[in-house]
């Protein structure tokens, strides 16, 4: 095998077709709306996906640490409710005022977990994954709607015909720049990989992109095999983790781990604080009733 089948080995020739040796093709494509469009999508996933996530995450975690406060206070009180003594009445009035006082702030508490969101870019591209493809349409219709009325963020081909001989394509090739002025037409051997840059600023010699594009290709190819695999053990841990609990998954609960441990600390002091009132107001208590 050669120096240059050995490098090129992943750009495979199609069989030959009779009196059809060269193509003319024409492309379009709009990148730069092509990336807006795409900045546009993932605009909406964080919008969409991840604010509604930490709302809802934070919401959640701020109603435990309000009831866990409030349960302690509570119980205090359960312990004086029942005496007839107006001196354990005074007490437990005292008690509900410090409660009151020192509730939880459940809106500020929202606020400090969301400053403290995080998501690794694993977690955040596999989410953008998978945010796109179900929602493909409605965002496509949403960007025409807002960005795009009169233009097309598509990429697009025509075949133009298909010859014998080079000199046969490029007659072709000089009679429809009449029809399409502002359409460029590259000729190209059927069959065959040929490298192709979307900008016409940005051709380069074919020979020069040929392993570029080898590489791509292999590349592809060995995504392919392994394409199968990766989309089923997706499936599998996804269906896992709807069947525990169809609003949590992984990335969700190692999230909600790590702010409820940034948090810990800080609700245990506040919670600490409380008790060391109440335990004053207690033994001042006991102190005037002996």
């Amino acid at each position: 095998m050669s120096h240059s089948q050995q490098k090129y080995e992943s750009l495979v020739d199609d069989p030959r077709i009779l009196n059809q040796e060269w193509c003319c093709v024409s492309f379009v494509s709009p990148e730069n709306l092509i990336q807006q469009r795409e900045l546009y999508y993932m605009n909406n996933f964080m919008y969409e996906e991840i604010n509604n996530y930490i709302g809802s995450s934070a919401e959640h975690m701020a109603k435990e640490a309000s009831n866990l406060v409030n349960n302690i206070f509570e119980n205090i009180i359960d312990s004086y409710g029942s005496s007839l003594s107006d001196q354990d009445k005074e007490m437990v009035e005292k008690i509900k005022l410090i409660a009151s006082n020192n509730k939880v702030n459940e809106s500020e508490f929202v606020s400090k977990c969301a400053r403290k969101f995080y998501l690794n870019y694993k977690d955040i591209n596999d989410k953008y994954i998978v945010y796109c493809d179900n929602n493909y349409q409605k965002l496509l219709e949403k960007y025409q709607k807002n960005f795009n009325d009169e233009q097309c963020s598509i990429r697009g081909f025509k075949v133009r015909g298909s010859y014998k001989t080079y000199e046969e394509a490029t007659e072709r090739c000089q009679e429809l720049i009449k029809y399409e002025r502002g359409v460029g037409i590259a000729i190209a051997p059927v069959g065959t990989w040929v490298p192709w840059d979307p900008s016409p600023d940005a051709i380069q010699d074919s020979e020069y992109m040929l392993p570029e594009l080898n590489k791509l290709m292999t590349k592809y190819n060995e995504q392919n095999r392994n394409r199968d695999i990766m989309f089923e053990e997706r499936k599998q841990e996804l269906q896992s983790s709807n069947t525990v609990n169809k609003t949590s998954n992984p990335t969700r609960e190692r999230l909600k781990k790590k702010l409820m441990e940034k948090e810990a600390k800080r609700l245990k002091n506040d919670i600490e604080k409380q008790q060391r009132l109440v335990e004053l107001e207690d033994q001042e208590h006991r102190e005037n009733c002996s």
